[in-house]
């Protein structure tokens, strides 16, 4: 334990040992504590710091407060004759924020303190300070350049410092730049900061940060695929809420543990119903009427906003033509992020509008590698493979993004549906929209008959799942609608239709 874990520890002036003085007007040797010259008293002082002894350093300290307060303004520039012998500044420096620290802890004095930190332009606790929030401003504006930089300026100032300041600022430092690391797609020098980061909590016992530093070291090894070390990091969570009495956030990450440990899927949908998140296997007789509802792709990692990011800047340029620009900017997020399946998915689109179709297809394959399901990627594979065979011509992809955002009014697009089929009669796609079209348009009876015809058509699982669902949703609760449901919940081509579909199930008043 240091010099300053004892002033934490409260008023340590009994703390003699057997034989010792215990008057507090005195020193250990017996020798009178209160001190008639500044250098004699400073110096004792600093022998008192430099060696350990809380109680010579308590008398002194209450013994000599006039003295220690005119002469502090001095003694706080450490001297010329010093400057050239690194152990003496450090005895020095450690002694003279010693006395601050114990006048402002002890004697409720916070002149000396004051003192010390000086003017915010030259104090390097401000300075540290302000090179912490320069960073959270780059982080939030997702400039990882500058706020390296920030953060390695004030990582530089605690070379040399000592104090109770200096392991929060660490700590909230290397935790940043932690933070700053894996979102450039660096997990495994994040994963060291981190560490660092949460080591100094731990022995600060600063439980927020534990907590907050523990989090990010799930995420990291659960990125970096370390699967037992990220369930340790879930066991430590959850040990942290127990011994605070928190039950259900304890029981939460146990329960992450054991998931972590079985092994995550790549890639699942959940469900969130009323802001609360729940596994499709937690849903029985769930009521959906007055309800708030919606599914969501969970994958088994998080994506480093740099690549998040690249990946929105590819998608801009794609809508404003620039399609070897995209194609460069998804290039560079799967770079970023190898374990991402939507810079994939996304180039695959770009790659279709430019008619490089046998590319094309090898992007949905590896979307369906890294994330099994990702939206519509079994269905568009598909589409890729018939125009990379010319089965169909290239207007039919124009045909389906039109249909997809195309912004005509209802009657428009349906009558261009109905010309596109009797083009190509036999493209299932074709009878879908024109279902949904139907459908929007309060008329059940046309919309299944083309839903039906969709369904005989598909060729491809993912299709055949949505066009269930919709089947399902426009017919009468019974036998029927139970039918088209159980079959999208075991067809799984389409992972949200087929959640729907589980939802439904699971509710009576859908079924009965």
């Amino acid at each position: 334990m240091g010099f300053f874990d004892f002033l934490k520890m409260g008023s340590t002036a009994s703390g003699t040992r057997p034989g010792e003085s215990t008057d507090p007007d005195k020193l250990r040797d017996g020798s009178p504590a209160k001190i008639q010259e500044p250098a004699k008293l400073l110096a004792l002082i600093i022998t008192a710091v430099s060696s350990d002894d809380v109680v010579n350093f308590e008398r002194l300290c209450r013994k000599n407060v006039d003295m220690i307060e005119s002469n502090y303004l001095v003694w706080k520039n450490v001297p010329e004759a010093l400057r050239g012998n690194e152990h003496e500044v450090q005895r020095y420096v450690t002694a003279v924020i010693a006395i601050a620290e114990f006048f402002q802890r002890f004697l409720g004095k916070d002149g000396l303190m004051s003192a010390l930190a000086g003017p915010a332009e030259t104090n390097p606790i401000k300075i540290w300070e302000s090179y912490l929030a320069a960073a959270r401003k780059d982080l939030s504006n997702m400039d990882f350049v500058s706020a390296e930089n920030n953060l390695r300026a004030g990582i530089s100032l605690g070379d040399g410092m000592q104090g109770p300041a200096l392991k929060p600022l660490l700590s909230v430092s290397y935790g940043l730049l932690g933070q700053t690391f894996f979102h450039q797609g660096r997990a495994v020098e994040a994963f060291d900061l981190v560490l660092k980061a949460q080591t100094m909590c731990q022995e600060e016992n600063d439980v927020q940060g534990v907590l907050a530093y523990t989090t990010a070291l799930y995420q990291i090894t659960r990125y970096s695929g370390h699967i037992e070390e990220a369930a340790a990091c879930c066991d430590a969570m959850a040990a942290v809420f127990s011994s605070g009495g928190q039950v259900n956030e304890a029981a939460a990450w146990t329960k992450k543990a054991a998931e972590v440990r079985k092994g995550e899927p790549l890639n699942r949908v959940q469900i969130v119903i009323n802001g609360v998140t729940k596994e499709l296997d937690e849903l029985e007789g769930i009521e959906l009427t007055d309800v708030q509802m919606q599914f969501q792709f969970k994958r088994n990692r998080i994506t480093p906003t740099a690549a998040e990011q690249s990946c929105k800047n590819g998608i801009i340029l794609g809508m404003n033509g620039r399609f070897e620009d995209a194609l460069k900017a998804f290039e560079l997020a799967s770079r970023m992020d190898p374990y991402d399946p939507d810079p994939h998915y996304k180039k695959a689109f770009t790659l279709l509008q430019l008619r490089r179709y046998d590319e094309a297809v090898d992007e949905f394959k590896t979307t369906e590698k890294l994330a099994p399901g990702w939206y519509q990627c079994r269905s568009d594979r598909w589409l890729a493979e018939q125009l990379q065979s010319k089965r169909y011509p290239h207007s039919v992809f124009d045909a389906l993004c039109y249909l997809a955002d195309g912004k005509d009014d209802a009657q428009k697009k349906l009558e261009k549906t109905r010309a596109w089929i009797e083009k190509h009669p036999d493209f299932a796609p074709y009878h879908f929209f024109l279902g949904k079209q139907l459908q929007e348009q309060n008329d059940p009876a046309a919309a299944k008959d083309a839903f039906l015809k969709a369904l005989s058509l598909a060729e491809d699982d993912d299709l055949k799942t949505r066009t269930l669902v919709s089947l399902a949703i426009i017919a009468e609760p019974g036998e029927e609608r139970l039918g088209y449901l159980e079959q999208a919940a075991n067809l799984n081509g389409n992972l949200i239709s087929a959640a729907m579909a589980k939802v439904m199930l699971s509710s009576r008043t859908v079924v009965a």
